[in-house]
């Protein structure tokens, strides 16, 4: 079970299951409580979230982004997932070919995916599950 997550105020989430997208929304990414019963309810294997990038100008929000990954990472650990995994957003953009930034490619991209109307941030979500089951793939078969 993979739980795949965008980190942000507006977490986004994917749940993956044998590689089968099982849903997707997003939660308040401040609330201990909801990331809690999210891993909880989900009891992933892997948990997958996404790195937090700085543009200069960003110094002064460091802080809550970190505070923010920091809050997935401890209660995961805590509740005994196996694996916490970090992934660069270039890469999982670089392997969908979308711009660093485009909501909307990436949103329609991920609506494309499932089937069903997605936020932003859940739609990362979707995206950053979708890349690290391809690069499951790819290890199985190539080492």
């Amino acid at each position: 079970m993979i739980l795949a997550i965008d980190p942000g105020k507006k977490a986004g989430w994917a749940a993956y299951t044998q590689g089968e997208y099982q849903g997707s929304a997003t939660i308040d990414g401040d609330s201990v409580k909801a990331v809690s019963s999210m891993i909880d309810y989900w009891q992933p294997d892997t948990l997958v979230l996404e790195d937090q990038f700085f543009r200069p100008r960003q110094l002064k929000g460091i802080k809550t982004l970190l505070r923010r990954r920091f809050i997935w990472e401890v209660l995961a650990e805590h509740l005994g997932v196996e694996s916490i995994e970090i992934v660069e957003a270039s890469k999982w953009q670089a392997h969908f070919r979308v711009r660093p930034g485009d909501k909307l490619a990436i949103q329609k991209l991920a609506r494309t995916l499932t089937g069903n109307e997605v936020e932003p941030d859940e739609a990362d979500a979707i995206l950053i599950g979708e890349w690290f089951i391809s690069e499951q793939q790819r290890r199985e078969v190539f080492g």
